[in-house]
C-alpha cells in the first residue's frame, strides 16, 4: 500500500464528517419542514459514526476500542434514522409507527452489547490492532450479535426504500437458507478434499439418495385416489432423516471398495459417473414404483416425488411438546405481518435450524480434524505412501472418511429439499456439485471456518446476489427496458460510445449470465488466491506445548524452544480448523 493511502483514507472521512455536521445544520433551520427533524436525527448519527472512526485512526492504541465503541453509538441508530425520515418525508402509513418504535428496542440493544462485550463476546469474538499500510486499524472477530443486527438493519432500510416488511424476511430467510446448506455442504467437502484429499466431484449423487430415500421412508401409505402415485414407509421424519444419512454412507462405501484405490482424475471421474447414475436410476420407469414390505413405494420416476408428509417443522415442535407455543408465536407475529403471517415465520425458523446445524457440522468436523484419526487424514492427503509406512492402514482411513463426509452431504440433501414439496431427479444435476466446489476454493480448503465463510459469500453473492441486484435495479428504474438481443445491446455502446443498453442487457439477463460470473471468480481466485480466503493456515506441529521447562530455564524463548524440539522448524504444518 502506497504511503499517501492512509492520508487519502483520513481525508475522506474529514469531508464526510463536514458534509454530515453542514447538512444537519442546514436541516435544523428547517426544521418545521416535515422529514427535516428525522433527516437531522440520521446526519447526527452518521457524523458520530464517521467522527468516531476517524478519532479512533489518530488516537493512541490504548485506546483505539473506546472510539470503535463511541462510534457505534451513530451505527446503531442509522436504519432507525433513515426509517423514520422516510415514513416522515415519503409520508408512509400510519400503521409502521409502532415499527419505528419497537425498532428503537433492538438499537439500544444492541448499543449496550456493544459496550459490555468484554463480558460476553457477543458483537466481537477477538479484537486486535493490525498495521495495513502505515496505518493502525482495529480488527475484530466478529460474532452473532454483530450479525443479527446487521439483518436487523438491513430490513429497516428496506423498508425505508419502500420494500415490503414481509418481503425483506422473506429474502433474509431465503439467504440463510442457502447460506446454510451450502456451509453444510462446503464442511462436508472439506472433510473429503481438504482433511483427506479425496477428489469428489459426485456431491449431488449423495444428496440426491438422501432425500429421496429419506422420502420412501418417511412418505404416508400409498392410498387409492389420492394425489401421490406412490406412497411410503409412513415412518417418522427423524427416522427417514436417520434411514436418508445411513443410504448415503452406504453409497459412499460402495463406491469407496474400489474406487479409493484410484487417484486424483480417475475418482473424480468415478464420483462423478456416479451422481449421474444415481440420478437415471431416480428417472427409471422401473422404479417408479414398486412393493416394499407389503407397500405400494417408489421415485416416482421422471415425474418425481410429492412430499406429502406432514411439514417438519410442525412436527418438530410437537413431538418436543411445543407445538401451541409455535402456534401462538405465529399469531403474535401478526403485529409485524398482518396476512398470514406463517410462511414467514416458517421460513426463518427454519433458516435458524440450519444454522444449528451448520453449527454441528463444524463442532464434528473440527473434533475429527483436532482427533488422531483426523491427523492420520492430514498425514494421508499430504503423502499417503509416507502414511503406509508408519503403519496406518491407509485404505481403512479413507473409507471412513469417505463414508462421514457422504453421510453429512445425504443429510444435507434431506435438509435442503425436505420441505420443498415435492422433488425430481433432474434437481440433482452436477452443477450443484460445482457451486459446492466454488464454495469451498473461496473460503479455502481445509479449513472448516473457511468453508462456512465460502458457503456463505457464494450464497450471497453469487447465487443469490444477481437476483437481488437485478430486483434492485428494476424497484430503482422500473421504467428501464432491455435490448432484446446481444446484437441491439452492443451496437450503440460501438457507435455512440452509449453503454446503457448492454448495461441493462446484462441485467435483464444475469440469472443466464450467472455462470460465466462464476467462472470468472474462480479463474482469478485460481490466479491470484488458490488457497482461498481462510486456507493453508499454520498449525503447532503437535497436540500439546513442546516447550519444556528445562528449555524455558535455560532462557530460550517459547518459540526456539518449540523449534528445537520439533526439529528445528519454529513453524508447525499446516492448519486445518
Amino acid at each position: 500500500m502506497h504511503p499517501w493511502v492512509p492520508v487519502l483514507f483520513a481525508g475522506a472521512l474529514v469531508v464526510s464528517a463536514v458534509t454530515t455536521t453542514a447538512l444537519g445544520v442546514a436541516a435544523w433551520r428547517i426544521r418545521e419542514t416535515p422529514g427535516a427533524t428525522s433527516f437531522l436525527g440520521l446526519m447526527v448519527a452518521v457524523t458520530v459514526w464517521t467522527v468516531g472512526y476517524l478519532v479512533g485512526l489518530v488516537w493512541s492504541p490504548g485506546g483505539r476500542f473506546l472510539w470503535e465503541q463511541i462510534q457505534w453509538v451513530g451505527i446503531v441508530f442509522v436504519p432507525v434514522c433513515f426509517l423514520a425520515f422516510a415514513m416522515d418525508y415519503l409520508g408512509y402509513d400510519d400503521r409502521l409507527r409502532p415499527v419505528l418504535a419497537g425498532a428503537t428496542l433492538p438499537a439500544l440493544a444492541t448499543l449496550a452489547l456493544v459496550w459490555t462485550n468484554p463480558w460476553h463476546g457477543l458483537i466481537w469474538r477477538e479484537q486486535s490492532i493490525n498495521t495495513v499500510g502505515g496505518l493502525e486499524v482495529a480488527a475484530q472477530v466478529t460474532g452473532v450479535g454483530y450479525w443479527a443486527f446487521t439483518a436487523f438493519a438491513y430490513v429497516l432500510i428496506g423498508v425505508g426504500l419502500g420494500y415490503s416488511l414481509r418481503g425483506q424476511l422473506n429474502t433474509i430467510a431465503v439467504l440463510t437458507f442457502y447460506i446454510a446448506v451450502f456451509a453444510m455442504l462446503a464442511l462436508a467437502l472439506n472433510l473429503h478434499w481438504g482433511y483427506t484429499g479425496l477428489f469428489n466431484i459426485g456431491v449431488v449423487g449423495f444428496m440426491a439418495v438422501g432425500i429421496y430415500v429419506m422420502a420412501v421412508v418417511s412418505k404416508p401409505l400409498y392410498q387409492s385416489g389420492g394425489a401421490a402415485q406412490v406412497g411410503g414407509l409412513g415412518l417418522p421424519l427423524v427416522v427417514g432423516m436417520i434411514a436418508g444419512m445411513v443410504a448415503a454412507a452406504v453409497l459412499g462405501l460402495v463406491i469407496a471398495l474400489p474406487a479409493l484405490r484410484l487417484r486424483a482424475d480417475y475418482l473424480a471421474i468415478v464420483t462423478i459417473a456416479m451422481s449421474e447414475i444415481v440420478r437415471f436410476s431416480f428417472l427409471s420407469g422401473e422404479l417408479q414404483q414398486f412393493q416394499l414390505l407389503g407397500t405400494r413405494v417408489g421415485f416416482g420416476g421422471g415425474s418425481g416425488l410429492i412430499l406429502d408428509y406432514a411439514d417438519p417443522l410442525t412436527a418438530f415442535f410437537g413431538a418436543i411438546g411445543l407445538g401451541g407455543a409455535y402456534s401462538g408465536f405465529v399469531d403474535a407475529f401478526e403485529v409485524i405481518v398482518p396476512n398470514n403471517p406463517k410462511p414467514v415465520v416458517d421460513g426463518l425458523v427454519y433458516g435458524i435450524v440450519l444454522l444449528l446445524f451448520v453449527a454441528g457440522y463444524y463442532w464434528l468436523l473440527k473434533r475429527t480434524g483436532e482427533s488422531p484419526f483426523g491427523r492420520v487424514l492430514k498425514a494421508i492427503r499430504e503423502d499417503e505412501d509416507v502414511a503406509n509406512s508408519l503403519g496406518k492402514n491407509t485404505n481403512r482411513f479413507k473409507i471412513k472418511a469417505f463414508m462421514l463426509g457422504c453421510a453429512l452431504m445425504g443429510l444435507a440433501g434431506v435438509l435442503w429439499f425436505m420441505r420443498s414439496g415435492a422433488v425430481t431427479p433432474n434437481t440433482f444435476r452436477p452443477r450443484i456439485t460445482f457451486f459446492v466446489w466454488i464454495a469451498l476454493i473461496i473460503g479455502g480448503a481445509g479449513s472448516n471456518t473457511g468453508s462456512v465463510l465460502g458457503g456463505a459469500v457464494f450464497a450471497a453473492l453469487l447465487y443469490q446476489g444477481p437476483r437481488y441486484l437485478k430486483n434492485l435495479i428494476d424497484t430503482v428504474l422500473p421504467n428501464a427496458s432491455a435490448p432484446p438481443g446481444f446484437g441491439p445491446a452492443i451496437a450503440p455502446l460501438i457507435s455512440n460510445l452509449n453503454p446503457a443498453p448492454l448495461f441493462f442487457y446484462t441485467i435483464d439477463s444475469i440469472r443466464q449470465l450467472q455462470l460465466v460470473f462464476m467462472g470468472l471468480v474462480l479463474i482469478w481466485l485460481m490466479h491470484n488466491r488458490p488457497q482461498g480466503m481462510l486456507g493453508h493456515r499454520k498449525e503447532t506441529a503437535a497436540g500439546i506445548p513442546l516447550t519444556t521447562a528445562s528449555a524455558r530455564e535455560a532462557g530460550g524463548s517459547d518459540a526456539e524452544a518449540s523449534a528445537r524440539t520439533d526439529g528445528g522448524s519454529v513453524q508447525g504444518g499446516e492448519r486445518d480448523e
